[in-house]
């Protein structure tokens, strides 16, 4: 808690600086808009025809974003008896952009995290009660950065349409350890190196017009077109009989369609010179698409019987539902330079995942989320603007899971989050 009274330290103490101009990031803090109200060179990962709007030959911009709390509660009604202890989590992001104007038309650049983390951290302790008592140790670590490059053509009468391509690259890395127990004696140990590999890529259309006080938008993207390879690597200790198997499993680099083509539209009016407000829509198409996981069988036994383990791939069937996202915000201009702005969001989506190999696994899940926004936007002179951005939500994910006659569990999962950033716009 201590990030976010800094952050919010700083945003009380830009009230008290003198005004000044325009160079703010608006839209991301009134709900994440990403259709209208410009925020600079970012427009390159948001609408690409909002970079139309750019008053200078040039700009440069940077974010930089820190999870000041992630709070989990998660209950298991389970066939297997299960303990889940508190996540440790770390989750940072930022981005980088620039945009500049070539003849008519505005280039710009971001790279950084777009839809994704970019960098995350997670540590996690579980521990099942079968035969055996099974105590589990993860820590999974994630990177996804990503690449925008966008160009945004003027049209008359206020308009412009713009055009991007987002390349993303992902790497996730989980290390588990496994410690079997057979009573106060530890009989096992499975330690397993999971790695996915990936790089994603899809393209967007935009478009915007600005008529006096009102803004009007809309944003339509592919969906993602995702390069994938995992590895595996094991060592297990049967530490009663002293066998200790190890050995490695590889996957080719595979295409998948792994995200549904998105229509958003939104909408933007200033009420006056003090109020402005903006709605906005999300339609996110259904898409079915394909996931190889690589994992391990293992079959723990008292010795003299040696134990056994066995790499295998379950290919799973991914089926998301289409789904509707909404968002809105308020901005209140103090005085000139000077803006708050505070904004809200839904979003609400179903899924299932069906295995298609060996013990058959079934998951059905609904997830909803909702989130509110706040932002202090102060200009340090007519080129250059600070923005400080705190974000919190709660996403709620109810999942049953199933596999075969085997094992069944309900999942409900609460997760609380607070995230504070600050951003800096510079024309020139």
């Amino acid at each position: 808690m201590n990030h976010l009274k800094i952050t919010l330290f700083i945003a009380l103490v830009l009230c008290a600086l003198p005004p000044a101009g325009y160079a703010q990031v608006r839209g991301t803090g009134m709900g994440n808009l990403v259709t209208v109200i410009s925020d600079g060179p970012f427009d390159a990962g948001r609408n690409p025809a909002l970079l139309a709007l750019q008053p200078s030959d040039s700009a440069i911009a940077a974010y930089l974003r820190y999870r000041s709390m992630e709070d989990t509660d998660t209950d298991y009604k389970a066939s297997l008896t299960i303990d889940v202890g508190e996540p440790s989590t770390v989750n940072a992001g930022g981005v980088a952009a620039y945009s500049k104007k070539l003849g008519g038309a505005v280039l710009g650049f971001a790279i950084g995290e777009m839809g994704e983390d970019l960098f995350s951290l997670r540590e996690t302790k579980t521990t099942y009660f079968s035969t055996f008592e099974e105590k589990e140790k993860e820590k999974i670590f994630e990177a996804n950065p990503s690449l925008a490059l966008a160009l945004a053509l003027p049209l008359d009468n206020g308009a412009s349409i713009g055009f991007q391509l987002i390349v993303t690259g992902g790497y996730k890395h989980t290390d588990k350890t496994k410690d079997y127990w057979n009573g106060a004696v530890k009989i096992a140990t499975l330690d397993t190196r999971k790695k996915e590999e990936s790089l994603s890529a899809r393209a967007g259309f935009g478009y915007s017009i600005r008529k006096n006080n009102t803004q009007a938008g809309f944003l339509l993207r592919s969906g993602d077109v995702t390069l994938r390879h995992q590895s595996l690597d094991y060592d297990h200790k049967d530490l009663d009989s002293g066998y200790y198997p190890s050995g490695e499993d590889r996957t080719p680099y595979k295409v998948y369609y792994t995200k549904a083509p998105q229509f958003a539209i939104g909408g933007y009016h200033r009420l006056s010179p003090l109020i402005g407000i903006a709605l906005e829509a999300l339609y996110t198409l259904p898409n079915t698409t394909y996931n190889r996981e690589r994992d391990t069988s293992t079959s723990v036994n008292i010795a003299p019987t040696n134990d056994s383990i066995t790499p295998f791939s379950r290919n799973y069937t991914i089926t998301t539902d289409a789904s509707m996202q909404f968002k809105g915000g308020v901005e209140f201009n103090v005085r000139e330079g000077l803006a708050f702005t505070f904004g809200t969001g839904y979003d609400y989506r179903e899924s299932s995942q069906e295995s298609e190999t060996t013990g058959h696994v079934s998951i059905r899940s609904k997830m909803e989320i909702l989130y509110a926004t706040l932002g202090a936007h102060y200009s340090l002179n007519q080129a250059t603007g600070v923005s400080v951005l705190v974000s919190g939500g709660r996403v709620k994910m109810d999942a049953k899971l199933e596999q075969e006659s085997l094992y069944s569990a309900d999942i409900e999962s609460t997760v609380l989050i607070i995230d504070a950033g600050v951003a800096v716009i510079t024309r020139y």
